[in-house]
């Protein structure tokens, strides 16, 4: 039997030419490392170092590399090829101390696709138990390599890959979603892995529909307790599970384990009864950020998935955005220095490459429109009872500069709702009825009919009077229940955010 221990490589290489330069790397000093060098692996004789630990076959593809320890672990020629290195390391077997110098030289040069993984599980919580393949599959591949002929015949059935980004040599090629016919992932130019609309996608259509593959708390206490909880999340999905969470990005470096950095990189705060979670889901995660996203992330705690929905016309071709910083209106410098700290990129889509002085009238919006969402007095009753002009002219002023920016996302939906609890609170039942119905249609398009926020508000636009703050401080005069009909546009808007119906206390 024995206990087994080795590292993987997960996802596998590419062929392209830069995971091709890393691999030639890598080998060169695994070889230096047992005193072989570059003149003895162009030899296609059979070559061994002086301790006769390390063989080198030139002429074979599977076992190019090959230690004469435990049970022979093997490094293949090809990048392609190199799935996994690993033995038996129980009883009597000196495997794992060479397994574990090729580890790190693996880790130097092939970054965070190499996991060390060892059945005994006795070096910490953020070492994995098995590997990321079965042994089927490593079996299957390596008889796969077997069959493969010459390194010609071999380029010619395999032509060579061309990269699409320069800077992500770990991407693969695009790989349709087979539940649905929207999108599908691929590799996006110096941002890795995407999602590109496959067909035209109206606004407010529900694009994404994913549940969680787990569910973490915000703070799972020090960086052992983290690890060690997500550890035992992990070890709890299924192989075909565990293979995509490994191939998700992760932005962290050494700073944590691959595994708590997968995390770190890749989690997306719940909302509802499900407030102060987290949840990682596989194919969210491949959605790229923008500062003007065109479609909206939102959870649905009925449902217990994430719902994803169009902001605006998507067209085929397009890449599919939300923010990540979603619901906060930051500055230009605020932004970045997010993006940088929680997600190590440079934000440059188009709001931040916006000409500097355009740049600097689009933070001073920003910060208005934030600075009028923090005010909690907005819809403070006793606030309204005294200053109801003035609040009410404060959320007209939002309602302005959420349209100059083009904003629809849930600061919208937000503002309308703050509107209509303003009515309620004054007693103004038409008014109510209006922005209750705003609000109701803005979040409708971010996260659709089946949302307990947007049902919610249903109610309210139904029946204004079932807001708990409604008429906590009455003081309107109109009575009417429905909005004045057949006026124009520019009436409308001067009637709903008129006043000269409210009884005004102290303003």
């Amino acid at each position: 039997m024995g206990i087994d221990c080795g590292f993987d490589i997960y996802p596998p290489l590419e062929r392209t030419d830069a995971n091709k330069t890393r691999y030639e790397l890598f080998l060169c000093e695994v070889l230096e490392a047992y005193g072989l060098h570059l003149d003895d692996r162009t030899n296609p004789t059979v070559v061994a170092d002086s301790d006769n630990v390390v063989r080198v076959n030139a002429a074979s593809e599977c076992s190019y590399i090959e230690f004469m320890v435990g049970e022979h672990p093997r490094i293949p020629r090809r990048c392609q090829h190199f799935l996994r290195f690993s033995s038996k390391v129980s009883g009597r077997s000196v495997a794992e101390p060479h397994i574990r110098i090729v580890y790190k030289i693996a880790r130097q040069h092939l970054g965070d696709r190499v996991y060390f993984w060892h059945e005994s599980n006795e070096f910490g919580a953020c070492i994995l138990q098995r590997g990321c393949y079965n042994w089927n599959e490593i079996r299957a591949a390596e008889r796969r390599i077997g069959e493969l002929g010459s390194e010609e015949n071999e380029e010619q059935r395999k032509p060579e890959r061309k990269e699409t980004n320069q800077n992500d040599p770990h991407q693969s090629s695009s790989v349709p979603d087979s539940d649905n016919e929207l999108y599908a992932i691929q590799p996006i130019q110096s941002k890795g892995q995407g999602i590109i609309a496959t067909s035209n996608i109206p606004r407010g259509t529900r694009i994404l529909l994913e549940a969680p593959i787990f569910k973490l708390p915000d703070s799972m206490g020090d960086v052992d307790s983290a690890e060690s909880i997500v550890l035992r999340q992990v070890r709890s999905l299924s192989r075909e599970q565990q293979r995509a969470f490994f191939a998700l990005q992760n932005v962290h470096g050494r700073r944590y384990s691959p595994l708590l950095g997968i995390v770190q990189t890749n989690m997306l705060p719940l909302a509802g009864n499900d407030s102060g979670n987290g949840g990682l889901f596989i194919k969210a995660s491949r959605i790229n950020h923008s500062c003007q996203p065109n479609a909206q992330q939102m959870w649905n705690s009925s449902l217990s998935s994430l719902t994803v929905h169009a902001l605006d016309d998507i067209q085929t071709g397009d890449e599919i955005t939300i923010s990540y910083i979603s619901g906060v209106s930051m500055g230009y410098i605020e932004r970045q220095r997010y993006l940088m700290d929680g997600f190590s990129f440079f934000c440059a889509c188009g709001l931040c490459s916006l000409p500097l002085s355009a740049r600097l009238r689009n933070d001073e919006r920003l910060a208005q429109i934030q600075s009028i969402e923090d005010n909690g007095d907005l819809v403070n009753p006793d606030e309204v009872s005294r200053r109801s002009t003035e609040v009410y002219r404060q959320v007209r002023q939002l309602f302005e500069l959420l349209e100059e920016e083009g904003i629809r996302d849930m600061r919208l939906s937000n503002a309308c709702f703050m509107a209509f609890q303003i009515a309620a609170i004054i007693g103004d039942k038409s008014r109510a009825k209006v922005f209750a119905e705003k609000a109701y249609s803005a979040r409708k398009l971010l996260s659709g009919d089946d949302n307990p926020v947007t049902i919610a508000f249903k109610r309210f636009a139904d029946r204004p009077v079932d807001h708990p703050l409604y008429g906590a401080r009455m003081q309107c005069y109109d009575s009417n229940w429905e909005p004045p009909q057949h006026i124009s546009e520019e009436e409308f808007e001067d009637w709903l955010w008129n006043t000269d119906g409210w009884l005004l206390s102290s303003d």
